[in-house]
């Protein structure tokens, strides 16, 4: 029965830790399959019945029959690959389960174990600042259940401002080993890129494609600049260029045309100063193409600069990246194109779009071979024409230009880039579309501008002898409204604004209260980025050159030696001198004056003997002094263990005490051993 009694998990820390499980899961329940987090949920209401004992343990026949069905559905779930995310609901299913069982203390220290674990992989999909904040919260409550499985008579209170303090205690060593602990790249390489985020701008796009985008509310980017942020209708953020067309979807040609190369010279580009000089925190987006405003110059090795003047990077980004680049506004690209590129750029498929085609061929005799007045022509017909601008066009099925042109005239930036370009070829005219994203919003507290997918954007590139590819946006024609001023006063009133989000911040962003607290928020976030989550190799490089003039790893090794080793002392001698403190206790002090008279007369208290104990031990050797005894251990214990006394009522209580002793207990213990000549110590 006592064995019993003794395996029995105490009730506050059982709480605590139930509550811990729950927060624990709670950030991948969007990422979990239903039938997981019903099970979750169930295990934790049938752990809480238990516990009031409305209902028995299950039996293990039940337990294993969970774990199997479980491991069998995961396993059809995310099929035969599985990877992260199969791997962490495998992990938080058998969490879950464990609850059903956990009854005995080694149960109960498994299950804390298991809570850090699943707290840690959150961050394999989310470890940005609020999430943060929140995990660190629930490893406080995962901690407090730790202390009360070891301090049973603790309170809720007492497990929580302990774990508090023990987490206040690690900080510092933990900001010190973050700083200067040698960030090495992992040996392994797994993209922890959620399926929701990958999706955005791809190497083909259908009219429909950008559209869909302005549904979204998922951040792409910041870029914050080194000195004033150009104008709304200066920030076209090249993505990928287009100039293959089957007569539906425009793609990236990859014929080898579009090489990579990093030298404005070679590539026949030349730039005016002054450049612009900015740095961009590109969100992980599990592809290799980067986004930089015309025209860009590369300032670090792992970016390439290709043929068409877009960046791409070195492999897939699947971690936040900060890249620093220095556009030059005022460029002149290719003012000589090769019989290749003309070919290249001119291909329209055959007996493709009629009706387009010969619109063209009829606005050659009109203003002649002349690109720019055709150029003109196709703005102005765009322009005094009914088109519509619109984020939920009709559908388009065959000779989609035509169909656009000639019938709905409703459409968003690609359906008028894309049928541009149509006619611009039609007519002999070089052209292409450019895609990425135009615009942003800006937070004034930063100097940045904030990227979404809702800003993605389409905009054409025609060539034009002497002057090379020039940027031509046909939406300002029709819509420009939408490059004036952000999507949000664009666009807002458009139905299919943010369709797919319908309680985004974005809606509401216009409230000055909401726009204050939404500013706070994300600049807290846009720190959090770019000091911790973007400290990488090179940064920490840059810092530890500041100490020492030739960093390297050994420099950093040692520098994070001393300073953890300095931490560790600095804590440990606080808590020797607490200890001493505790020790220098008034009522303590009475306490042990009183053992101390005891053992000058061969009563010495054992070091493994509670207050209570010592005193049974001498009401034995002398039962006519029980009341004294007992008067002293009661005062003593009493006024010992209550957190609330005051040091001025502690003195009083010393005081008593020693009166105590001195009056009663001292001279009569003496007498009385003298008399029976017994030594307690043989008890």
């Amino acid at each position: 029965m006592r064995a019993k009694i003794k395996e029995e998990i105490p009730r506050n820390s059982l709480l605590w830790l139930l509550a811990a499980n729950l927060a624990a899961i709670v950030p991948h329940v969007t990422r979990l399959p239903l039938w997981i987090v019903g099970m979750c949920v169930f295990c934790l209401l049938y752990r809480l019945l238990v516990l009031r004992g409305i209902f028995p343990f299950p039996r293990k026949f039940w337990c294993a029959f969970l774990v199997i069905s479980g491991g069998i559905s995961i396993f059809l779930h995310f099929g035969a690959g599985l990877g992260p995310e199969a791997g962490v609901a495998l992990l938080i299913m058998s969490f879950s389960l464990k609850l059903l069982e956990m009854s005995r203390f080694r149960d109960a220290y498994l299950q804390v174990i298991l809570a850090y674990f699943v707290l840690a992989t959150e961050f394999l999909f989310n470890n940005n600042a609020l999430m943060t904040v929140y995990l660190y919260v629930v490893m406080i409550m995962n901690t407090a259940a730790l202390i009360g499985l070891n301090q049973t008579s603790a309170s809720f209170g007492q497990m929580l401002r302990l774990a508090f303090s023990l987490s206040m205690q690690a900080l510092p060593i933990m900001v010190v080993l973050f700083v200067f602990f040698p960030r090495i790249t992992p040996l392994w390489g797994i993209s922890m890129i959620e399926s929701s985020q990958t999706n955005g701008l791809n190497e083909s796009m259908t009219p429909d494609d950008i559209a869909q985008l302005g549904r979204t509310d998922r951040r792409v980017f910041r870029a914050e600049f080194a000195g004033a942020i150009p104008d709304q209708e200066q920030l076209y953020w090249r993505g990928l260029v287009f100039s293959a067309f089957d007569g539906r979807t425009w793609s990236v040609l990859n014929d080898g045309s579009s090489k990579k190369n990093n030298n404005f010279s070679q590539l026949d580009i030349r730039v005016e100063p002054p450049g612009l000089d900015y740095s961009v925190m590109l969100d992980p987006s599990d592809q290799m193409y980067l986004f930089a405003l015309d025209m860009p110059q590369i300032l670090q090795s792992d970016i390439v600069f290709n043929s068409n003047f877009t960046l791409t990077s070195s492999q897939p980004i699947v971690q936040p990246l900060v890249y620093k680049l220095r556009s030059f506004l005022n460029y002149q690209a290719q003012p000589n194109l090769t019989d290749k590129q003309r070919i290249r750029e001119l291909h329209l498929p055959l007996n493709s779009n009629p009706r387009s085609q010969q619109l063209a061929r009829q606005w050659i005799k009109e203003v002649g071979h002349d690109p720019e007045k055709m150029t003109k022509k196709i703005l102005q017909w765009f322009s005094q024409e009914k088109f519509f601008y619109t984020l939920s066009p009709p559908k388009l099925v065959d000779n989609i230009v035509d169909q656009f042109l000639f019938e709905t005239k409703e459409g968003y930036c690609s359906f008028y880039a894309g049928a541009m370009v149509f006619l611009l070829r039609a007519a002999g005219i070089p052209s292409r579309v450019v895609v990425g994203y135009m615009g942003g919003e800006i937070n004034p507290l930063g100097n940045y501008v904030i990227v979404n997918q809702y800003d993605a954007h389409a905009w054409i590139e025609v060539w034009y002898e002497g002057k090379g590819w020039t940027r031509v946006d046909p939406t300002a024609a029709v819509a420009p409204e939408r490059i004036r001023d952000s999507v949000q006063r664009g666009l807002s009133e458009q139905a299919g604004f943010l369709k797919d989000y319908p309680h985004a911040m974005s809606r509401y962003r216009y409230s000055s209260g909401v726009r204050q607290v939404w500013r706070a928020l994300d600049y807290a976030g846009f720190t959090w980025q770019r000091f911790v989550v973007g400290y990488n190799q090179d940064q920490q490089q840059k810092f530890i050159e500041s100490f020492f003039k030739n960093g390297s790893v050994f420099h950093l090794a040692i520098a994070a030696l001393i300073m953890v080793m300095g931490l560790l002392s600095i804590i440990a001698w606080c808590l020797l001198r607490s200890r001493q403190a505790r020790q220098g206790d008034v009522l303590t002090n009475a306490y042990l004056y009183f053992c101390q008279q005891c053992a000058k007369n061969g009563l010495s208290r054992h070091a493994s003997e509670t207050p209570y104990q010592f005193a049974a031990r001498l009401i034995l050797v002398m039962p006519q002094l029980k009341t004294q005894i007992d008067e002293l251990t009661q005062l003593y214990i009493q006024k010992q263990y209550q957190s609330s006394l005051e040091q001025k009522a502690r003195k009083a209580a010393a005081k008593k005490l020693l009166q105590l002793v001195r009056a009663s207990i001292g001279k009569r213990i003496k007498h009385k051993l003298s008399f029976n000549k017994v030594n307690c110590n043989s008890d």
